[in-house]
């Protein structure tokens, strides 16, 4: 919690990928992340998204 302002949050988020010509999901890569949320008017809204500690990208 950031008080008087929202919240922020953080965690992995794991992108997927599928071959031209294949049907089977594979694993391209997982990554870290923080947003950042505001509370307004009673409501969650997601203010800013960082997304961290990208290697290279497999999509073979």
């Amino acid at each position: 919690p950031i008080k008087g302002y929202g919240a922020v949050e953080m965690g992995v988020h794991t992108f997927y990928h599928t071959n031209k010509g294949q049907t089977q999901e594979k694993v391209s890569g997982t990554y870290k992340f923080v947003q950042l949320w505001q509370f307004i008017d009673e409501t969650w809204k997601l203010a800013k998204v960082i997304s961290y500690s990208h290697n290279e990208m497999h999509n073979d």
